[in-house]
């Protein structure tokens, strides 16, 4: 039996189905093993890894992890954002390098930036698993990314490293679009505003009191817009839920449609309502 590459631990090598063998019994002990190898050798000189310099049998250290970071340092791109692979199951990965590099690419944006997600993206894999818990018999038909542009993103990031307490939370709305489009072209498939909503007296955080004039799609709405109080049906404020399956009531057609939202808010209740456009994004 093989056992755990890291010092004092006894416990044996994680192995997948496939036969492939890890060096570790898991991914705290690679974790730790990889802080300390970073710390005793150094880290990979290629500015977006973070791996440790290859030392070889006889003790010498080399500036990258190994040769492909060696290679695009090489080609000129040790500028450019690349995969951050999960090192213990390495066919999963972040599309992302690290959390900066995805908010410096959206300080770049000037209008949404939409990108299908792999099944393989640590993303997908979270979100898909969130909804599976409280909703096991749906069909997910895709998962999009959305990023959102400067005007939305600076506002919302400057708020979130002020407050510091960010959730994952749910917002579903309704769709006058083909939704099957929208993940195949991946771009808004009608015009149509996020609502179009009056007041007739008595809006509360459910809706009431509130009649709908003309056509609306709020899924290509917010993809446009982001998340915006003016076109709020309760009195300036939105709502967002910590459950999926709550969100699902608030979706229509064949096809539903739910955004995975980010909310700075200290109210760790089912709900949190909002009356500032900052406070949340896609």
């Amino acid at each position: 039996m093989l056992i755990c590459a890291r010092s004092n631990c006894r416990k044996p090598v994680y192995i997948e189905s496939d036969g492939y063998t890890h060096p570790y019994c898991g991914k705290t002990c690679a974790s730790v093993a990889i802080s300390v190898a970073i710390n005793t050798i150094g880290k990979c000189s290629y500015s977006f890894c973070r791996r440790p310099r290859y030392m070889d049998a006889d003790g010498k250290i080399f500036d990258y992890c190994g040769r492909t970071c060696a290679n695009r340092l090489e080609k000129g791109d040790e500028n450019q954002c690349q995969q951050f692979i999960d090192l213990i199951e390495p066919t999963k990965y972040y599309s992302f390098c690290n959390r900066e590099c995805y908010w410096t690419e959206i300080n770049e944006l000037t209008t949404t930036k939409i990108t299908l997600i792999s099944k393989m993206d640590l993303d997908y894999i979270q979100i898909s698993d969130n909804f599976l818990k409280v909703l096991p018999n749906i069909k997910i038909q895709g998962i999009l990314r959305l990023q959102m542009p400067k005007k939305i993103g600076e506002a919302h990031l400057n708020l979130r490293k002020k407050e510091k307490i960010v959730y994952q939370m749910y917002h579903g709305t309704s769709a006058n679009c083909d939704l099957k489009r929208l993940i195949k072209y991946q771009r808004p498939q009608c015009n149509l505003p996020i609502s179009t909503t009056v007041a007739t007296g008595g809006c509360n955080l459910f809706g009431g009191g509130v009649e709908r004039v003309g056509k609306a799609c709020g899924v290509c709405g917010i993809i446009r817009e982001g998340n915006s109080t003016k076109h709020s049906k309760h009195n300036g404020q939105m709502w967002f839920a910590r459950q999926p399956s709550i969100s699902m009531g608030y979706t229509s057609g064949e096809y539903r449609a739910i955004f995975c939202v980010d909310v700075v808010t200290g109210d760790n209740s089912d709900y949190a309502t909002i009356n500032s456009n900052a406070v949340s994004i896609q």
